[in-house]
């Protein structure tokens, strides 16, 4: 399966969206829809992490504009805490900085490595207290 959705730890507050080789826009559709009924059960905010470490470098096309349009209905969740996406890919990390202007995003960043996203979502976080 090219895009699979798991809990990060048992602590179930951080949703990991997982892609593997190659993939497309229905495929993340289906795993973005199952994550967002995982944490819709939960009465406290969900982070996620969309982790682009193993995932070929073809992007599908209309990245710009189906990923923003992502980003804006992501942000209406009641309990969506902020989505980091994980890649060493400068071309997906210059993707994402795209959607987020384009969307205005304002709960989509990106990271490097795990550590990295871990860490970002521990000070946001942070704030929210």
């Amino acid at each position: 399966m090219p895009v699979t959705v798991k809990w990060y730890d048992n602590h179930q507050n951080i949703i990991v969206i997982a892609f593997e080789g190659h993939w497309n826009w229905g495929q993340f559709q289906a795993a973005n829809d199952e994550a967002g009924a995982w944490a819709v059960q939960k009465s406290y905010l969900v982070d996620a992490i969309l982790d682009f470490e193993h995932a070929s470098s073809l992007i599908p096309e209309d990245v710009i504009s189906t990923g923003s349009e992502v980003a804006r209905l992501g942000e209406q969740l009641p309990n969506q805490g902020i989505t980091v996406v994980v890649s060493m890919s400068s071309w997906v990390q210059a993707i994402v900085q795209a959607i987020i202007s384009v969307a205005r995003a304002r709960n989509l960043t990106t990271a490097r490595t795990y550590s990295d996203a871990l860490r970002l979502i521990e000070d946001a976080r942070q704030k929210r207290l």
